[in-house]
């Protein structure tokens, strides 16, 4: 989602994501089995909560990725309006990874030049 809209997602409960692909999103009936099986598994206990952040490049408005942030309890950035607070502490943090990534990107572009 956070990729596709350009905004920031926020799932406080990761055992109720697959509820949400069902009635939300437009996800095969075994996908969403899929997902509610993995986050009702000893494996998925330490990823209980996240926020996923779209990165855009602002020069050509291309979406570069998606970070994601994660909790191993449910609630995060719950209080009732996130993105007023966390979301703009984390632009500096945000604004460096898009430098790195463009920087890789360039290297990258040398070596398959071979420059």
């Amino acid at each position: 989602m956070a990729i596709m809209s350009g905004n920031m997602s926020i799932y406080s409960d990761t055992r109720k994501l697959a509820e949400w692909c069902r009635k939300e999103g437009d996800f095969s009936p075994s996908l969403c089995m899929d997902i509610e099986q993995y986050f009702q598994s000893e494996r998925a206990t330490k990823l209980r909560s996240f926020a996923s952040i779209p990165l855009i490049d602002s020069s050509s408005n291309g979406r570069i990725g998606v970070l994601n942030i994660h909790r191993n309890n449910t609630g995060l950035l719950e209080e009732r309006e996130p993105v007023k607070i966390f979301y703009p502490l984390m632009q500096p943090f945000i604004y460096l990874l898009k430098e790195l990534i463009d920087k890789l990107r360039l290297e990258a572009g040398r070596e398959k030049s071979g420059l």
